[in-house]
């Protein structure tokens, strides 16, 4: 063979794995060695034969020796590679037969209850161990002891189990033989309910009892299967009488189902929805439906599948029911919460007048709504009480502080009035007298409210004495209408909590005053219009007039008053400019 030619042959090899050719690539490496060394001696001797000294020889490889040697790294470095896949695939080769043997020994410590798993299981384990084949010598070897140790001590335990099983196979089938001669028993009674009911409770056991003797099977399979005929027999007999009281039954079934078809078309159209009476409607129905007996076979599952369809729309039209009453508790709970909330806010109000008008119209808001959840409702019901009771608690104690509060102040303008009356005012000097006026006035109207019974009698005689000063003054009646009309303003603000909201309210009610005198002053010129032509002494024409002057009157007095009104809104809107945190 030559160079050329095994290299050919060692590129071929290359195509194949390193592992299985490694022993023909060994021995082409030795030929091609041959054949390079005969060539590297004759070189030499034809060198020495020109006359060159041996040392002197330096023998120059050939375009196949490099090609050769290239060769050989590729495959000295493919065998490494295989050889480390190999080295990996043997180590995880060796965990998966580890944890093989892992289930082995949990299969050889098991308790056998039934065999079918465990050999099931076996089998499966002693197949992949099988599939299993690369493996290094030493741990094959330690690895296959351990296996066939375990293999021997679980095919014990079959033994074992298999025994213990045969000693069931004869108590099973002792059993059965006793249920079989109960059942032949049946075929002697005219009772077929007791019949049917029987039968059933029978079967049910055998059914319960487990594997009998293989050499038994075929005899007590047979018996049970012709028995079982001749009781079916028997009662297919009976119940072929009962086909008109199916029928029968058929007919009330499906009297039943439009009944159940007439609520279902209600809930789909949502219309007039009792649920109360719906619920009661369809238990009702469903305790007759279970009432009714036997139907002709062939209709029992068309019948039954109508029935449900038709529960299912009224099952799924009450759970939609229900879903929007459990979130109407919800927002009725939430509600009660926030209202129980605000009437806690309003115990510390300062207002208790307004706060105890919202806390009534919150009990009565109160009352509307109920939460099914008793025990929930119980709790914030008495929350609520509490919470009430706490506020009308505070409200009892403010009212005897402001009775009290209240007899003070009637004392204290009783002895104003009193020092009001005995006062000397200097006629001939009237801007004084009318100085010192405002000041009793001042100071009635900064002392707080009195008894309500008594206002009126307080009032009239102080301003009933204050009137007379004023005419004793002879001021002009626009300067006392003003006078007394800054009084009132003053008495508003000092009772209000908000006398910018105050003043506000009462200037729009000026203006509202003002607009509607002023359309009834057009409305009286546009009646004049039609005695244009009328003589003056006209009764009708006169009393127009008359009423145009009073309009016009009432106007300026009106007007007067927004003036007042403007004026005092603007000095308390300064102040709280001023002062923003007051």
């Amino acid at each position: 063979m030559s160079k050329q030619e095994i290299i050919e042959k060692l590129k071929e090899l290359l195509e194949q794995p390193a592992l299985i050719v490694q022993k023909e690539v060994k021995q082409l490496e030795k030929e091609y060695k041959k054949i390079w060394t005969e060539e590297f001696e004759k070189a030499k001797q034809t060198f020495i034969d020109e006359g060159g000294k041996a040392k002197d020889f330096v023998y120059t490889e050939t375009k196949e020796d490099e090609q050769f040697k290239e060769l050989i790294e590729r495959f000295e470095k493919k065998k490494k590679e295989e050889e480390k896949k190999l080295e990996a695939l043997q180590e995880s080769n060796k965990r998966k037969k580890e944890e093989l043997i892992g289930q082995l020994e949990v299969l050889a410590e098991a308790d056998i209850k039934d065999i079918t798993p465990i050999v099931k299981k076996l089998r499966e384990i002693q197949n992949q161990w099988k599939e299993i084949k690369e493996l290094k010598k030493s741990d094959y070897t330690e690895l296959q002891r351990k296996y066939n140790l375990l293999l021997d001590k679980i095919n014990e335990n079959i033994k074992a189990f298999d025994k213990l099983q045969e000693y069931n196979y004869e108590k099973n089938t002792e059993l059965k033989e006793e249920l079989l001669q109960k059942m032949e028993a049946l075929l002697q009674l005219d009772d077929y309910k007791k019949i049917e009911e029987l039968f059933k409770t029978y079967k049910k056991e055998w059914k319960q009892i487990g594997n009998v003797l293989s050499e038994k099977y075929a005899e007590i399979k047979s018996r049970f299967d012709a028995i079982n005929q001749k009781i079916n027999e028997k009662l297919d007999a009976f119940y072929a009488t009962l086909e008109e009281e199916k029928r029968k039954n058929l007919d009330r079934k499906n009297e039943l189902l439009k009944e159940l078809e007439a609520i279902t078309e209600k809930l789909k159209n949502n219309e007039n929805i009792l649920w109360k009476e719906i619920n009661e409607k369809v238990q009702s129905i469903q305790q007759e439906w279970l009432k009714i007996g036997h139907i002709p076979a062939d209709l029992v599952k068309e019948v039954q599948e109508k029935y449900n369809a038709l529960l299912d729309i009224y099952y799924d039209a009450k759970r939609k029911h229900q879903e929007y009453i459990q979130k109407k508790q919800e927002e009725i709970k939430q509600l009660k919460e926030k209202l129980l909330n605000e009437v806690q806010q309003l115990i510390e109000s300062k207002d208790i007048d307004a706060a105890t008008k919202r806390v009534i119209q919150i009990q009565q808001e109160w009352k509307k709504f109920y939460l099914r959840n008793k025990e929930e409702n119980d709790q914030l019901n008495q929350k609520f009480k509490e919470t009430c009771d706490a506020f009308f608690e505070k409200k009892k104690n403010i009212e005897k502080e402001r009775i009290q509060q209240e007899k003070d102040n009637l004392v204290k303008k009783l002895e104003l009035i009193n020092r009001l009356k005995h006062t000397e005012f200097d006629k001939n000097n009237p801007e004084e007298a009318l100085q010192k006026i405002q000041e009793f006035i001042k100071e009635f109207n900064s002392i707080g409210h009195v008894p309500i019974e008594e206002k009126d009698k307080v009032y009239d005689e102080f301003f009933g004495k204050i009137n007379q000063l004023y005419a004793e003054l002879q001021l002009s009646e626009e300067k006392r209408q003003s006078i007394l009309y800054k009084s009132k303003l003053q008495q508003l603000v000092q009772s209000s909590t908000n006398p910018i909201e105050t003043l506000s309210k009462e200037e729009k009610f000026i203006k509202r005053k003002i607009s509607d005198l002023e359309n009834e002053l057009t409305q009286i010129d546009n009646n004049l219009a039609f005695f244009k032509n009328a003589k003056s002494d006209n009764p009708l024409l006169k009393e127009a007039f008359e009423k145009k002057e009073k309009v016009n009157h009432l106007i300026e007095e009106w007007k007067l008053k927004l003036n007042i009104v403007r004026g005092m809104l603007s000095e308390y809107k300064k102040v709280q400019q001023q002062n923003p945190a007051s």
